[in-house]
């Protein structure tokens, strides 16, 4: 059985890297409306889901760069889980919304 009821009401394809997407996520049981999911998945076939987050910025309100050169941005995550197994729920539940709400979402 299913830790969180979550519904897909939307679905973003992106494909960079791991990323395949972003995500509108209904958690039922709180009322509460999760935008920009990301969904990610490496080549070997692992999969996860994570929350929304925000460009870090330093002092001054400037984004900061873990690498300059390829321009990788620092997140900040705006919501996170207590234990790993919660988390590991919440992203299993959500690739099966986004999958129930487009099955041919990500390839």
């Amino acid at each position: 059985m299913s830790k969180h009821a979550l519904d897909c009401t939307a679905f973003r394809a992106v494909s960079k890297g791991t990323l395949r997407g972003f995500a509108t996520i209904i958690v039922r049981d709180l009322k509460m409306t999760l935008h920009d999911v990301a969904l990610h998945e490496k080549d070997n076939g692992a999969r996860w889901a994570a929350p929304p987050s925000r460009p870090m910025v330093d002092t001054s309100a400037k984004t900061v760069m873990l690498d300059r050169a390829t321009g990788k941005v620092a997140y900040v995550p705006s919501v996170s889980f207590d234990d790993a197994k919660t988390r590991e729920a919440f992203s299993h539940d959500v690739w099966e919304a986004v999958l129930e709400f487009d099955p041919g979402a990500v390839s």
